[in-house]
């Protein structure tokens, strides 16, 4: 049973990992459009807000 108990958790963290990786993907790029001056910091807290709660 602890075996299987492992394996349980072992696959929670890589699926939550898996969907975390593109959020950083996307804050990455959105952060480099903000240090750019394409995003102002409104726009910026705006679509971080949208992508983390998604």
């Amino acid at each position: 049973m602890p075996g299987r108990l492992r394996g349980v958790a072992r696959r929670a963290v890589m699926a939550s990992t898996a969907t975390a990786a593109p959020h950083r993907v996307q804050l990455r790029q959105l952060g480099e459009l903000k240090d750019q001056r394409v995003l102002t910091e409104t726009g910026f807290e705006d679509q971080k807000s949208r992508i983390l709660s998604s």
